[in-house]
Order: structure tokens, then C-alpha cells, then sequence
């Protein structure tokens, strides 16, 4: 009996400590709750998505939160969708996000943006927390940080306190509180960039003229295939884009992107050759590229128009998405030029 009581304390105690040291992992960890890059709320306002409820999810980096509008989706077609991305996500963690996304969602078609087609070799440090610190603990995670970290960084993954132990000193209370809530992302995942700016109505000449190819890295095309052979063993549609930036020297790697993908029988939008663009598009570039990307959509799918439909449950959500976007939208149209002295 007394051998009992004892292993019954030891399991016990080592219970209890397992769920103080999780508790102070998690609210030591970094919370990206605000501004532009608040990966946070974007990451976990996915799994606040009721599930099956999305026609599309879009996967990628900053590039792809800045320029997709899923409020504008649905405003104009009815369609919903969630921006699941994080900063300058390589593709080796974009193949993990599109298997965390089928989890939860029987999307029509996963879009991944591919700016990150320039990756050879594992991202930095802070990237790679930026893109994994927010995934739920799962088997998929286990494999994302196995197959998306330097074998010598890893502890600091699965150990996390390692991590941020130090962060005490600048402690503050957003800590504490995103630890235990996840809100809803309004704006499903898209970040509005209200700053003034000027855009041509088309890309630029030199985008459009460019017709020399740059190889795409050995490692990049490795994880598109696996992408590519996920999406046809979960039997989901995949569509490549590229949302505008307006770089020549990208649109190199492009152009050999164009002749992949055709290679593999997987559609790819290119709008570096249509809409001009840059890095992070204000909300009013963002409003064009979304309705582009809604009317290749519209033409490619049979969608339910979710504005109309009585038996879709959660318009109230969607309506007040769009209502974040117009405030958004209005405050970027009276944004006046940075003055530089």
C-alpha cells in the first residue's frame, strides 16, 4: 500500500509540473497580436473557422496576407476563404500548413502563393518561430520542425522555454491574455496596409517584357512535388499564384515557374505580369488583386454565393469582415503622402 501511495504521488507531482511547465511555455512564448504582422491572431483565428466552411485556403508569406482580401471575395462572389499564412513561409512549411488546413477544412482548392520559390536552404532562426510557434502540438508540427530546422537548432522548438525563458524582463500583459484567448480573426487572416501609395494600372513594362528564366533551387522544387503529390492523395485541387510585386529579377524565376508547373499539370496565375505591385500592397491594390483572383475563381469553380444562400449559418461573421475591410478601405483612400525630408 505505501508502494503505491508513493508511485501515485510521484505520477502525481510529475503530472502536475508537466502542466505548470506547458502553462509557463506557453505564456512566455512571443505573441504577434499586433499591427500588420500579427501572425498570432492570424495563425489561431484559423482553427477558430468552423470547420468546412471555407471554399478556398490560401497558403504562403507576407506577400500573401498583404494582397488577398477575403472579405472582398466574399463581398463581390460569395466566396470564403482564410489567408493561413505567416512571414516569408519556405515551401517545406507550407507543405505541413496545407496538411494542418485539411484537417479542418474541405476546401475546393488550395492557392499557394509562391514568392518563397527562391528557397535553397532552411530559413533563420526567427522565421522558422515566426512560422511554427503558433501551430497547434501535433504529429504534424513534430514533422515541420524535423523537416523545416537545422537538426542543431531543434531543442529550441520542442523545448520552447529555451527559447524564451528571458523573456520576463519585457513581460507585458498581451502575454497572459493571448495565452488563454484566441479570438476570432476578423479579417480572416489578411492584414490591411493603409498607407498611401500609387500604382500603375497594369504591371510594368519591364515585368512584362522579361523572358529570361532563373533555375528554380533544387530544394524548392522538391517540396512543390511533395505539395503537389499531398494535394492529389487528399484529393483537393492545387492552384499556384503570384500575387504582383513588380520585380524583374523575380519574374526570372517565374517564367521557369510558368514552364514547371505546366510540366506538372497544376494551373498557375501569374499576376506579376497583369497587376503592378510591390512587397506589401495597400488595402486599395489588395481590393484588384482579390477581385482578380475572384474572377479566375468563379470561372474555374461552380461556388455557392454565400451572400444568398439562407442555409449558410455564418454571414453575420463574413458581413462583419467587410465591414472591417470598408473602414480599412476609407481610411487608405484619405491617406495622404509621407512627407521626406
Amino acid at each position: 500500500m505505501k508502494k503505491k501511495t508513493i508511485c501515485i504521488r510521484i505520477i502525481s507531482f510529475c503530472l502536475i509540473f508537466c502542466l505548470l511547465f506547458s502553462l509557463a511555455t506557453e505564456i512566455m512564448k512571443d505573441k504577434r497580436c499586433e499591427g500588420e504582422y500579427d501572425v498570432t491572431n492570424k495563425v489561431k483565428g484559423f482553427y477558430k473557422e468552423p470547420e468546412n466552411s471555407l471554399d478556398f485556403v490560401f497558403i504562403g508569406s507576407s506577400q500573401l496576407y498583404a494582397h488577398v482580401a477575403p472579405a472582398v471575395l466574399y463581398r463581390d462572389y460569395g466566396i470564403t476563404s482564410y489567408d493561413f499564412a505567416a512571414n516569408e513561409q519556405p515551401l517545406w512549411i507550407s507543405y505541413y500548413y496545407i496538411k494542418e488546413a485539411l484537417k479542418h477544412q474541405k476546401p475546393k482548392a488550395i492557392l499557394l502563393e509562391v514568392f518563397t520559390l527562391y528557397g535553397d536552404d532552411y530559413e533563420e532562426e526567427g522565421i522558422n518561430h515566426v512560422n511554427l510557434d503558433d501551430l497547434p502540438w501535433s504529429m504534424n508540427k513534430v514533422h515541420a520542425i524535423l523537416d523545416g530546422v537545422p537538426r542543431e537548432l531543434q531543442y529550441s522548438y520542442f523545448f520552447e522555454l529555451a527559447k524564451y525563458h528571458s523573456t520576463w524582463s519585457g513581460f507585458y500583459e498581451g502575454k497572459y491574455v493571448y495565452t488563454f484567448q484566441s479570438p476570432v480573426n476578423i479579417n480572416k487572416g489578411y492584414s490591411p496596409f493603409v498607407v498611401y501609395r500609387e500604382y500603375e494600372e497594369a504591371a510594368k513594362k519591364e515585368v512584362i517584357q522579361c523572358k529570361e528564366c532563373t533555375p528554380i533551387p533544387e530544394r524548392a522544387e522538391e517540396w512543390l512535388l511533395k505539395i503537389i503529390e499531398l494535394c492529389r492523395e487528399e484529393n483537393v485541387d492545387l492552384i499556384f499564384f503570384k500575387t504582383p510585386n513588380g520585380n524583374q529579377e523575380r519574374q526570372k524565376l517565374y517564367n521557369s515557374f510558368e514552364a514547371f508547373s505546366k510540366e506538372q499539370n497544376v494551373p498557375f496565375l501569374n499576376m506579376n505580369t497583369v497587376l503592378d505591385g510591390e512587397a506589401h500592397v495597400n488595402v486599395l491594390q489588395a481590393e484588384k488583386i482579390s477581385r482578380h483572383i475572384g474572377d479566375y475563381l468563379r470561372k474555374r469553380y461552380e461556388i455557392e454565393d454565400k451572400r444568398t444562400d439562407k442555409r449558410f449559418p455564418y454571414r453575420n461573421a463574413w458581413e462583419e469582415s467587410v465591414r472591417s475591410f470598408e473602414k480599412a478601405k476609407e481610411e487608405c483612400e484619405q491617406a495622404e503622402p509621407m512627407c521626406v525630408e
